[in-house]
Order: structure tokens, then C-alpha cells, then sequence
């Protein structure tokens, strides 16, 4: 039996940190959730010149959302989006 399977949603977050957790860089980018992979500029922007925190993060995965429209049968995704780029920023600065 044959059988397809798709992520709903698919984050990817790289962070450069300097010794003090402070975010020098970030590449945040998004799949499945738009016809190709959608690089979120704005999270990216939330987190630049801040130390990494659990409320960062969540502010930057709020960020993310920022212009978002789900289609009729899709907006339940926003929320998974929003805590997947918070818990993608924290793992990309402490991976254990």
C-alpha cells in the first residue's frame, strides 16, 4: 500500500550568538506553509542585538505570524507555526 505523508508545518532557525547569548545574526525560514520556503524577516528582526531568552523567542515566533493569511481550511496552523519558531530559536542556542 502506497501512502503520502506532509509536515504541516516545517521550521529551520540558525542563530549566531556571541559568548554572552546575545543574537548577532538569525535565518528563520518557514515550509510548508506557502508555495516555497518563506524566510520570516520579522522574527529574525525581534531577535538581532537581544540575548536569547524563552520570551524572546516567543515574541519572535510571534513575529512570524506578522502578515500572515491562512486560507479557509488552513489558519489552525498559525499557532503550531508560532510555538515551532520559538522552540526552533531555543534549540538553535542550546541544542541539548
Amino acid at each position: 500500500m502506497d501512502s503520502l505523508d506532509w509536515a504541516l508545518v516545517e521550521v529551520a532557525a540558525v542563530l549566531d550568538v556571541d559568548s554572552e547569548g546575545t543574537c548577532r545574526a538569525a535565518s528563520i525560514i518557514l515550509g510548508a506553509v506557502s508555495p516555497v520556503p518563506h524566510r520570516v524577516h520579522s522574527a529574525e528582526a525581534a531577535l538581532l542585538g537581544k540575548p536569547v531568552s524563552k520570551a524572546l523567542a516567543q515574541s519572535a515566533g510571534h513575529a512570524a505570524l506578522e502578515g500572515a493569511m491562512p486560507l479557509s481550511q488552513n489558519a489552525y496552523k498559525l499557532p503550531i507555526l508560532e510555538t515551532l519558531v520559538a522552540r526552533a530559536i531555543l534549540k538553535s542556542v542550546n541544542p541539548a
